[in-house]
Formats: C-alpha cells, sequence, structure tokens
C-alpha cells in the first residue's frame, strides 16, 4: 500500500479498504490459538526472585463491560489493571492519534496505549515510543479469531485430533472479523515499523474474553481467548510480567541506543539534519571475514524512514550515518534477512563480488547479524505445533536481524539530474550485473527503481541490495524461486510463480526499471489518467487465485506484440522533452518481443528447415535470403541475444554515449500526476477479471512466427503482493515473507 493518499482521520471507506488489504496481505500468518500460559511460560517466564502478582477483585472486571458501550470499558479497563502496570504509563487513546504516522490515508489509535515510565503526562497516541497496545472491542462478535470447539478437542486424539485442527479456520471471515484483524494488523505493522524492535506485544479485548498476541516478522502468535472476568489471574499476570520483564524480553532492541549530544551535534552537521534532531547510535557487528573478534562499530544518525507496509518480511530500512572514528558519511542498512542455508548473507556477497573486481558495486564495510537471540524470529518454529490451527502445507519463513554499512552514499535512480544520467547509472548496473553473473556466478533477482543507485558525483551508478542473489553453483530447493518487486518483474515470473528465475528475467527487469522511471518523472503528453492507468495496467496488475497471485499478463502481451510503451490515439505518445529516450525505449523493448511471441511448433520447425536446406541444394539466392530473414530466425536471434547481457549493456552504453542522438542537459527527474483509482468496486474486478480471462484466451488462441507469414503473436507461458500504484513495493519472497521496499 501507498502512504501518499491525504491526510485524514475520518474516511471509513478508506479505512476500511486499507483494512481488508492488511488482512489479505497477512492471510496465513496467524498462529494460534496457543494456549494462555503456555505463552506467558514461554515469552514472559518469571523469575525465581521475581515478587508476587498483587491480585485484584474480580468485580474491578466484571464492572469493565457494565457500561455496555465501547468507549466505557476503557477506563475500568485500565484502573482494573494499575496494580501490575505501577511504573508504566497507560493512556486513554481512544480518540487521540498518531498524527506522524499515517498508513494508507487515516491516522492510528489504538484504545489504550502503554508507555514506559519516561513518558509521564503522555496524553495522545506515539508508535516511536509506545511500549504496547490495547484494542477493546464491545463483545465477542467482534473477535477477529475463531478458536477451535474445546470438547470437539478433548474428544479427538492422534490423527483425528490433527485432522480437525488442519481444518480448522482460525482467522475469522466474518465481514467484524476481518475488520478487527485489519486494525490489529495496522497497529501492529505501525509499531514494528516505528521503533527499533525485534518483536512486539499486544493485547485484545472483545467483551469479556480477552487475547494476547506476540508480533514478529516471521508472523503473529495469539493465544486462545479466556474469560478475564472469571480468569482475571491471567490478565494481570500477562501485565506483572510485562512490567517486571528486562527491556530485551519486552522486545526493545539494545543495538539501538540513544546518541549522546555530542554525537547529535556532529551527526547533525555532517547529515545535513534539523538542529533538533534526535540521533541514535547504530551497532552494527563485524563480519564474519574480520580477522579480530570485536566489539560491533557505532555510527550515529537518525531516526530510520518508515519501511514499507507490509507486517511480515524483512522490513529494510536504509539511510546515511555518521562514522565518528572517520569523520565521514556511510549508508546503512537494517534488515530482517531470510534466514536459510540457501541464502548467504549480503556482506559475504559483497565480499565476492569484490574479490572477482565486479564494477559498479558499492565498497561494503562491515555487517553481520546482529548478536542475541531475541534477533531471530520464533513464530515460524511455533507454526510448526500440534496444537496450530489451518493447513501446514506453506511454513512460516525463519528471519534473523542483519545490519550492515556500506562505505557509499548516492542519490536514488528518480532523483536523476537528466535523463542522460538514468541511462548512463542503468547502464553500470547491468555491467555490474553482467560481471557478477559471469566472473563471479551470482545472479541478483531484485532488479528494481530502489536497487540502483546514482553516485553523487553524477558519473555514474551502483547496483546495490545483493541479499537475495542466488550462487549460479548451488541448486535450489526451496519452494518458490520468483522473487523481486512486483513492479520491475519479468512478466514470465509474475505469470508463473514457479518459475525458475534466470538472466533473461533479470535483463527484462532493466527494461522495467527504465520505463516505469521515464513514465512516472519525464513530462509527456499523457494525462495524469493516461499515466495512472498505464503504470497500474503494466506495472501493478495482480490476479489472485487459489494457488497465489500472478500478474504480467498486460506486461506480457503488450511485449510480445510489439506495444509495450503507452499508446495514444492520433499524435502517438511523446516527451515534452526533445531526446533519444522514446527510441532508446522502442529498441529495448524490441528486444523482449520473441520472448513473449508463440514459438513454432516442431512441424512449423520441420518444414522450416526443410525449405531452407532445399534452398541451399537449388542453390536459390533470393529463397535462402527470404528465408534467413524470415521471422523464424528473427525469432531465434532475440531469444539468443538475450542468453547473456551483452546486446542490453550494447544498446544502453551506445545511447548513453549519445550514437543516437544528443541528449539535453537540463531534463531532471520531475514527479508526474497520476489518477489511478485503486479501489475497484466488485462490479469493476469482475468486469477487469473478465477482460484478462479474454486476454489469455486470445493469447493461446493466436497463432505468429508461421511460414505462411501469419503476424498473430502471443505467449505459451503461464500467465507476493501487487500495490497501489505509487512507489514500488516488493513482492512475497520465495518463503511467503514480504520484502520491504522500500530498502
Amino acid at each position: 500500500m501507498s502512504g501518499t493518499k491525504p491526510h485524514t482521520s475520518h474516511n471509513p471507506a478508506l479505512q476500511e479498504g486499507i483494512e481488508r488489504q492488511l488482512v489479505k496481505e497477512t492471510k496465513g500468518y496467524y498462529v494460534g490459538a496457543m494456549n494462555v500460559d503456555s505463552f506467558l511460560g514461554q515469552f514472559l517466564p518469571l523469575s525465581p526472585d521475581s515478587p508476587p502478582c498483587p491480585t485484584v477483585s474480580r468485580d474491578k472486571f466484571t464492572a469493565i463491560t457494565s457500561g455496555g458501550k465501547e468507549p466505557s470499558m476503557y477506563q475500568p479497563l485500565i484502573d482494573a489493571i494499575s496494580p501490575c502496570t505501577e511504573g508504566l504509563e497507560v493512556v486513554n487513546t481512544g480518540n487521540r492519534p498518531d498524527t506522524d504516522i499515517e498508513i494508507g490515508g487515516y491516522h492510528l489509535k489504538p484504545d489504550i496505549t502503554i508507555y514506559d515510565g519516561s513518558c509521564k503526562g503522555q496524553k495522545k497516541t506515539d508508535f516511536k515510543r509506545l511500549e504496547m497496545w490495547i484494542e477493546v472491542k464491545p463483545t465477542e462478535s467482534y473477535d477477529a479469531f475463531e478458536d477451535p470447539d474445546e470438547e470437539e478437542l478433548q474428544n479427538r486424539e492422534g490423527e483425528a485430533l490433527a485432522s480437525y485442527l488442519r481444518g480448522w479456520k482460525f482467522e475469522s471471515d466474518t465481514a467484524d472479523g476481518i475488520r478487527t484483524r485489519g486494525q490489529l494488523t495496522a497497529y501492529g505493522l505501525a509499531q514494528l515499523g516505528s521503533q527499533f524492535r525485534t518483536f512486539a506485544f499486544s493485547v485484545f479485548i472483545c467483551g469479556k474474553y480477552a487475547r494476547l498476541l506476540r508480533w514478529d516478522r516471521a508472523g503473529v502468535t495469539v493465544t486462545r481467548r479466556f474469560d478475564y472476568t472469571a480468569q482475571p489471574e491471567l490478565l494481570l499476570g500477562f501485565f506483572w510480567r510485562f512490567r517486571n520483564a528486562k527491556p530485551e524480553h519486552r522486545g526493545i532492541d539494545l543495538s539501538v541506543t540513544p546518541a549522546s549530544d555530542a554525537e547529535c551535534k556532529l551527526a547533525r552537521r555532517a547529515l545535513l539534519l534539523r538542529p533538533d534532531a534526535e540521533c541514535f547510535r547504530y551497532e552494527v557487528p563485524e563480519d564474519d571475514h574480520s580477522k579480530q573478534v570485536r566489539e560491533p562499530y557505532v555510527y550515529v544518525g537518525p531516526r530510520p524512514p518508515f519501511p514499507s507496509f507490509s507486517l511480515i518480511g524483512r522490513a529494510t530500512r536504509t539511510l546515511p550515518v555518521y562514522d565518528p572514528l572517520k569523520n565521514n558519511v556511510v549508508y546503512l542498512k537494517d534488515t530482517w534477512r531470510i534466514d536459510h542455508p540457501e541464502i548467504g548473507k549480503e556482506g559475504d556477497i559483497y565480499h565476492q563480488l569484490h574479490h572477482h573486481h565486479v564494477p559498479h558495486v558499492a565498497p561494503f564495510e562491515r555487517g553481520n547479524d546482529v548478536r542475541g537471540g531475541v534477533h531471530r524470529t520464533v513464530t515460524q518454529v511455533l507454526a510448526e505445533e500440534p496444537w496450530v490451527c489451518g493447513p501446514r502445507t506453506s511454513s512460516l519463513t525463519a528471519h534473523i536481524h542483519y545490519r550492515m554499512a556500506l562505505g557509499v552514499v548516492g542519490r536514488e535512480l528518480t532523483t536523476f539530474k537528466s535523463t542522460c544520467e538514468l541511462v548512463t547509472a542503468l547502464a553500470d548496473a547491468v555491467e555490474a550485473h553482467k560481471h557478477a553473473y559471469e566472473d563471479a556466478g551470482i545472479l541478483h533477482r531484485d532488479i528494481s527503481v530502489g536497487n540502483i543507485i546514482l553516485k553523487n558525483d553524477g558519473t555514474g551508478g551502483l547496483l546495490i541490495d545483493w541479499d537475495l542473489c542466488k550462487p549460479l553453483n548451488k541448486e535450489s530447493r526451496r519452494r518458490h524461486d520468483r522473487t523481486g518487486t512486483w513492479q520491475f518483474m519479468a512478466a514470465a515470473l509474475l505469470q508463473n510463480p514457479q518459475k525458475l528465475h534466470e538472466l533473461q528475467d533479470d535483463l527484462e527487469s532493466f527494461l522495467h526499471v527504465l520505463t516505469w522511471s521515464t513514465i512516472r518523472y519525464c513530462p509527456s503528453n499523457l494525462s495524469a489518467l493516461e499515466r495512472g492507468t498505464y503504470l497500474r495496467l503494466i506495472f501493478d496488475e495482480a490476479i489472485d487465485t487459489d494457488d497465489g497471485t500472478t500478474g504480467g499478463l498486460h506486461k506480457g502481451n503488450h511485449l510480445g506484440h510489439g506495444r509495450y510503451l503507452p499508446a495514444r490515439r492520433g499524435e502517438g505518445f511523446q516527451f515534452s522533452v526533445s531526446s533519444p529516450l522514446l527510441d532508446l525505449l522502442k529498441a529495448f523493448s524490441g528486444g523482449f518481443v520473441a520472448r513473449y511471441q508463440t514459438p513454432p511448433t516442431d512441424a512449423e520447425r520441420k518444414t522450416f528447415e526443410q525449405q531452407k536446406a532445399q534452398a541451399v541444394a537449388d542453390n536459390n539466392p533470393n529463397w535462402l535470403k527470404y528465408l534467413l530473414d524470415h521471422p523464424f530466425e528473427a525469432y531465434d536471434r532475440a531469444l539468443r541475444a538475450l542468453t547473456n547481457s551483452d546486446w542490453v549493456l550494447s544498446i544502453l552504453r551506445s545511447y548513453a554515449k549519445g550514437k543516437h542522438g544528443a541528449w539535453p542537459t537540463d531534463d531532471a527527474a520531475q514527479r508526474q500526476p497520476i489518477v489511478s483509482n485503486t479501489d475497484e468496486t466488485a462490479y469493476q474486478h469482475t468486469v477487469h477479471a473478465n477482460r484478462v480471462q479474454k486476454l489469455e484466451e486470445n493469447r493461446l488462441n493466436s497463432r505468429g512466427l508461421l511460414v505462411s507469414g501469419g503476424s498473430g503473436s502471443g505467449s505459451k507461458r503461464e500467465a507476493d503482493e501487487p500495490p497501489a500504484s505509487e512507489e514500488p513495493k516488493r513482492s512475497r519472497d520465495n518463503n511467503g515473507g514480504y520484502n520491504l521496499r522500500r530498502g
């Protein structure tokens, strides 16, 4: 989802749409229903010397629901738990949103928020500082989850019990349940995204029932609901354990701490920050290649930007930071990398790239997994427990906290000062990709706008973010191979989630990066509606099926038919500033036409080869020339050209050097307006689905490249989450996590 909607706190339709999108993105990631005692024992164990939990009269808890309406529940709940939250600041924020955090166009306001004692007098929601939030609903009909029947559990055992739990739908699909789960997801996303956290706790109240939740980047662990009026000791015990827990056991990341006044002053000056900007000390571990075992290196910088709006996955955040020892500025990357034997640490990849002298990659300073067990997700482990409801066909993905520093600070690709700089940077990235593939045996697999940066001196670009790359000498045994940033992924990958990610897919992604960047940031004769419609159709298209999400039908069809660029009636599509850019895009996209054309059948190929052999035997030069210029030969030549990077690199270098016309020097990036209705009605969605189905039928029925001269073309290629058409978001990664971008 994009966070660029107009500011509003009171748009119910918009809010409900965003919540439904969040529910869709987190489907299957809520793990329940865990026993409450087990939850408390595993996540908030009491030490032997812990003082006893205070007791509170049950009347205090029965009073919570006596008012009948939700707002009347807040203060009685705060009063009831107050003996166990002494030293914490518990605030009624049901009507006091955080105006600094916006998800999809509306501000968030959990009913009750809990801060540590340093936030005395806090009155409103502040996701950057809150320790925990509580969401309250007046009755159990709003429950976001549905527990399996207790009696059924007691009457079953063995495979009968396992089968019953596998078939149980834990995530409620009622209208109220879906909306509630969307709210919970938004709050969890806002807290994890705003803070330096390894995980977070929250409490959900629905009528006289309560659930405890624990959030990390693999998923959300949810307890069975319990009647807190009958068992108040469970709710009190949770808050008591939380109050007495060490900061790291509350989920606070102790590898990031406030910087001193002196450090802040130096960092603000070096990073050109506001005089009052808060700064932090970021610990970055030494990599495995370091010859010394040293304490983590410390950089100083501001709070990182809010990550992409996905709860699950890598949650990558990047920012320039100050190196106090070297008195310079470097690029910090904080992420939750996939914890899998086939996914190496990004620092190790940089060492390989540097060893093979791969050009146009950033110098690696240091980086490694952040120390400590709390920096690993655990939800994926619990998802394998016998009490878990739902099918076990797709396991959750383990993530581990990773932080690194690169010895360069560049600019985003979409800040190009001229289109020539943009094309030159893209050519540099292709050259880096070529040598990484050919010399180091590494395929990048995530070519996107966010992963190519411009050098500050304007001399070109760098290819970064190698954390999803794949060494070519390793056979992937993972469930899927599709990975990358949705908008820029090859149509072939989007159409078939099981397709092996190949070199040609990355080469095609470079085309999509250049096209998206220029359509979005270069003035043209497109209207805002035409621009938005094109971007959405080609780059955001996604179809939900029982087997997952696919896309790329329009992208592949338009490429295969040679009409990849926007079309306008009459005058045709043109950029406002005269340059070789449009010709480059036409030539560049033309190189991928054959990828999405229907290949000749074996019989057609045999006939063609026989005709060619006969022309040679007859010594008929005119017929032979015709056959050598035949679409079959052009088709083969085009596909051969994509077996390495040379053609793509040569065309970009040729244009960048002005061999096809001079480039203007003053056509810097200008963000162009777009209008695109992303909130389809059910009817509109049906119309769109029917249109896609018709496209697919036409695609499969069409025949091209025939000896008889047929001109039709299509694709035999079979046709994780699509974003709204604002700024790019990464799709689901191979194991179901989200590869967040903005990072």
